[in-house]
């Protein structure tokens, strides 16, 4: 429970109005919600002090009786109201802060009586642990009173940011105040929250642990091939647009003169140094490239079944890292799923070749019934439990389809359809396992 409620906390509504105090008024939802959760933290937190700031603070748009009212209806007893323009807060070390309000006006009359400081209020963190308040109820009036003559000698600087935890509670801080006692204390470094013991001075994580200003993309905090970029090249430029421009701009967090891949569909994998980046539209100039080609010899077709979600997924994927040149959803008679997801799909296989450094994005057909698919795609070779003859004692044509079936299996309507059948071993395998492993051998890897 805290001393005291900062009814600032529970105004944000961003915006210019035409007084330009950066604050406009809420909709009648956001005032409706507002209420909602400004009840709800009233009672679990049930302060003694409300701090009303700013120019459009709670109280202007639930009205300074209704706020007293809400408190005096929950608690049986209204706390002490402060109005006031800015809110300036002061850090000092401690095991357990708890905020106390610092004013030289307080007023407990009625309802309505609201006090205005004029200017900006300093607030200070008391110390208060468990054991001198077993009972939570905060610090005492007279402590209040006692941080409130200290901040009227010290007075306040115009023009401090409101809320900001200023650079001298920090050096103080990081200083060793309370060298002599473990604390646990906010941190400095925006990746931690709170040190314990070993970290006396509150410094959070090393300096090298953190985002230092001359490192490259965003690396996931250990030194990784970051994965080829599809681009389009315009002489001696690259220009990388769409969802891959969101990615290196949000995600991995580019910048101009770092250095990316960029696959050429011609063979060729370009190192880009980048100049311009934003989620639009990534811009570089080529620094080097060199041949690249990681498309196999045989054109492989995957017929796969229409899987599960999960599997299909799995399966579009490690084929796509594989080699699987073109894809085509069989729509078998035991097949369970149902419905095209062809977007969803397309930015799978994307994100394999994508990693995989492919030249080129395998296209995803279908779903199709096992006939149309014979039509359309040349020498199927369908995959059969206990068959003959295994698929890599088949003929190897350049441009082949391999069928994969269902997790029920193929009927013996469709076995009858497909003459060219081979098979992985005695082992009964899952159909995402099979179409991986057929993939690769067809393939010749």
């Amino acid at each position: 429970r805290r001393l005291t409620y900062i009814a600032a906390l529970m105004r944000c509504f961003p915006g210019r109005n035409k007084q330009d105090t950066g604050d406009r008024p809420p909709p009648p939802a956001g005032m409706a919600n507002c209420a909602h959760w400004l009840d709800a933290e009233l009672r679990l937190l049930k302060p003694r002090v409300l701090i009303l700031v700013g120019q459009m603070a709670i109280s202007r748009f639930l009205g300074p009786a209704a706020l007293e009212e809400r408190v005096g209806k929950s608690f049986g007893k209204r706390p002490v109201m402060i109005r006031c323009r800015i809110l300036r807060v002061r850090i000092a070390g401690s095991t357990c802060p708890r905020i106390a309000t610092v004013s030289s006006r307080r007023s407990r009359s009625s309802p309505s009586s609201v006090q205005t400081w004029p200017g900006e209020i300093s607030t200070h963190l008391l110390r208060r642990t468990h054991a001198r308040d077993p009972g939570g109820a905060g610090a005492r009036h007279e402590a209040v009173d006692d941080v409130v003559r200290k901040a009227g000698s010290r007075g306040h600087r115009s023009g401090q940011p409101v809320l900001r935890l200023c650079e001298q509670g920090q050096a103080r801080r990081r200083g060793g105040e309370r060298a002599g006692r473990p604390a646990r204390v906010r941190l400095q470094h925006h990746r931690g929250a709170v040190a314990g013991g070993r970290d006396q001075a509150g410094e959070g994580l090393s300096r090298d642990q953190g985002r230092r200003p001359g490192r490259g993309l965003r690396n996931l905090q250990r030194d990784v091939a970051l994965p080829a970029f599809f681009g389009r090249r315009e002489g001696d430029r690259v220009v990388i647009e769409g969802g891959d421009a969101r990615h290196l701009a949000r995600s991995l967090r580019a910048r101009p003169g770092e250095h990316i891949q960029v696959v050429d569909p011609d063979g060729l994998m370009l190192t880009v140094r980048l100049e311009s980046v934003s989620a639009l539209k990534v811009e570089g100039v080529i620094a080097a490239e060199r041949e690249h080609n990681p498309e196999p010899t045989r054109h492989v077709i995957v017929g796969i079944s229409h899987l599960p979600a999960a599997s299909l997924e799995l399966v579009l994927s490690r084929c796509t890292e594989v080699g699987a040149s073109a894809f085509h959803i069989v729509q078998a008679q035991r097949s369970v799923a149902r419905g095209a997801r062809q977007e969803r799909w397309q930015t799978i296989i994307r994100e394999a070749a994508m990693l995989a450094g492919r030249l080129r994005v395998p296209i995803v057909a279908g779903p199709s019934p096992l006939a149309e698919v014979l039509e359309e795609r040349p020498n199927p070779v369908m995959l059969v439990r206990g068959a003959p003859t295994p698929l890599a004692a088949m003929p190897r044509p350049r441009e082949v389809t391999l069928l994969i079936g269902p997790e029920g299996g193929w009927t013996e309507q469709e076995l009858t359809m497909v003459s060219d059948q081979a098979g992985l071993g005695p082992r009964n395998l899952r159909a995402d396992t099979a179409a991986i492993v057929a993939t690769a051998i067809a393939a010749g890897l």
